[in-house]
């Protein structure tokens, strides 16, 4: 076999199944190996600076971003796979052309072990759950999954994870959750040193995470329900959603609890919070035929203690908007009601949306009550069968003062007007 006629992707897991494999035969290393990934460049802008440096979204009206995550999954022995994965990600800040990364990097690697009754995976791999992202540049933590499928429509799990961290965003911790990055959390430890007298210069936490799953259905009704716990973070966490789906009608409840762990306690005792658990709750109801799909949504989070996630572009929680639920999610007492429409045909889709929300700065509604509505139209061509064009054009009104925002400083997200237009182009593989 001739080098030349090698794919790149080929070529770099053949290098590296040579290397596992005390450098075998390149036919062998070769064969069997599955390749998956994207191409995916993304344009947006907006007509104010609404992201502050903790998001994904850098302090610019343009920002151009080119992601090429590609995963790599190779045959060791029988019933065992070896995996890595790397991700380039280039992004560029619109104003001053200067990119905030492009270097490739290893963020997956594992092996698994996997019979049609269990499974066993062990590495640093992404994490999927209704607190976190699995995306490409989402949550990764070093630890072992394992699955057990042994109870007809059912599938059992359990985790442990180390290390827990995002490609974007950092180590996850309370601070995070409220929208503050590394360098807004140290200057917000400072603040609330001096002004509660209380010790938070080591609140960040080890970040250890534990979680329990139970997946499965009951007749038409899909349940899952899910228990974690993240040293000196939380805890628990609880989460329980169901779902069904019949003649084209859909509808889906869910619920979070979430308590916090004995250190990060210190935030009710500095009176960030007026409990040390809080609960959120969604629903949602669709109809979809003949290309047409309408629905509508509610949440409500809760007053006191209003965590609930640990990322807002998290895989679990129902969400409203494009640029509402980076607003409202962890907000005190935050309430959503969303309703939806779309149209799909041949190669085409669209759809429309709108959000009107309220949240209030303080525990126990007080301070200023923030209200908030958005409007959204987004549109797609599927070109073919691996290739997308989109674009999406979100209106946000925060209806209020510029001096008031959804979380009284606590939220490194621009509060006010902002209008967002976002192109897409995808290459899947």
């Amino acid at each position: 076999m001739k080098l030349a006629k090698l794919s790149l992707a080929a070529i770099v897991a053949a290098g590296a199944m040579t290397t596992f494999a005390s450098a075998a035969p390149l036919e062998e290393a070769i064969k069997g190996v599955e390749v998956s990934g994207m191409v995916r460049y993304r344009w947006a802008t907006n007509n104010k600076s609404k992201y502050g440096a903790s998001t994904p979204y850098a302090a610019s009206s343009d920002y151009f971003r080119w992601s090429i995550p590609v995963t790599f999954v190779m045959p060791v022995a029988e019933n065992l796979t070896a995996g890595f994965g790397y991700n380039f990600d280039n992004k560029v800040n619109g104003k001053t052309d200067v990119a905030k990364a492009g270097e490739p990097n290893s963020p997956k690697f594992w092996f698994k072990y996997a019979t049609p009754d269990y499974s066993l995976r062990v590495g640093r791999f992404e994490i999927s759950s209704p607190w976190t992202e699995s995306g490409y540049a989402g949550t990764r933590g070093q630890g072992f999954l394992g699955t057990l499928n042994m109870v007809e429509n059912w599938t059992f799990a359990a985790a442990y994870f180390a290390s827990i961290a995002g490609i974007d965003n950092g180590v996850w911790n309370i601070p995070f959750a409220l929208g503050k990055g590394s360098d807004d959390a140290k200057a917000w430890y400072a603040k609330m040193n001096n002004d509660t007298g209380e010790d938070f210069t080591n609140i960040n936490g080890s970040n250890d995470l534990y979680a329990f799953a139970a997946i499965g259905s009951v007749g038409p009704v899909n349940l899952q329900a899910w228990y974690s716990k993240m040293q000196q973070v939380f805890k628990s966490a609880v989460f329980v959603q169901a779902d069904v789906a019949y003649e084209g009608f859909s509808l889906k409840a869910q619920a979070n609890q979430l308590k916090l762990d004995d250190t990060t306690k210190k935030f009710v005792e500095a009176g960030v919070f007026s409990k040390d658990k809080g609960t959120f709750w969604g629903t949602e109801a669709g109809f979809a035929m003949n290309g047409f799909s309408i629905g509508a949504g509610f949440t409500q989070n809760d007053k006191k203690m209003p965590i609930y996630s640990l990322d807002d572009d998290n895989d679990g929680m129902i969400k409203a908007g494009w640029q509402m639920y980076y607003h409202t999610t962890n907000a005190f007492a935050a309430r959503n009601i969303f309703v939806k429409a779309g149209y799909a045909f041949d190669q085409y889709r669209v759809n429309v949306g709108f959000v009107d929300a309220s949240a209030y700065q303080q525990a126990d509604k007080q301070g200023d009550k923030v209200k908030a509505r958005e409007t959204y139209i987004d549109a797609g061509y599927k070109y073919s069968k691996n290739f997308d064009l989109s674009v999406h054009y979100s209106m946000f009104d925060s209806r209020q003062s510029d001096a008031v925002g959804f979380t009284n400083g606590l939220s490194g997200y621009y509060d006010k007007d902002n209008n967002e237009f976002k192109f897409q182009a995808l290459y899947s593989f």
